[in-house]
């Protein structure tokens, strides 16, 4: 009886792992039907970065170099912003929405709109309200 039970074990064991492997397989097989995740590519737009203090409608989007000195934009209808440092920056054509970015205590930065456009300017609280020109402060930032 003994030696009858030493060649069933292996047998039951064997007969286990093949009906294990068989069910492995067929899991392996099945479709499974897609999930919600995706990627979706898109080209951004300059309305996207928009601050919802400026309510012009915008197209580009302008930086203004860190050289200093004065710059001159001569488009319109741009989100244009500034640097960390204090900006000098001049629109000729048409709505702008200017964002200073200059330091938060003594800030200087300097922003002048063509008179009429409606131009709109985010900038620092510490920012000299005569240091705007041809643009309406929309907001103050800290």
């Amino acid at each position: 009886m003994k030696l009858r039970g030493l060649f069933l074990l292996p047998g039951v064991a064997l007969v286990l792992v093949v009906a294990l492997t068989v069910v492995v397989a067929h899991a392996a097989n099945m479709a499974v039907s897609g999930g919600s995740l995706g990627l979706a590519n898109q080209a951004s737009a300059a309305q996207q970065f928009e601050p919802a203090a400026c309510t012009g409608a915008v197209t580009a989007i302008v930086v203004v170099p860190s050289s200093g000195g004065l710059f001159i934009v001569s488009t319109a209808d741009n989100l244009i912003v500034g640097t960390s440092s204090n900006d000098n920056v001049k629109a000729t054509r048409g709505y702008n929405c200017f964002v200073g970015g200059g330091p938060s205590s003594s800030n200087k930065d300097k922003f002048t709109g063509p008179a009429g456009a409606g131009d709109q300017c985010i900038v620092a609280s510490s920012d000299a309200a005569g240091n705007v020109n041809n643009c309406s402060i929309v907001q103050r930032s800290p």
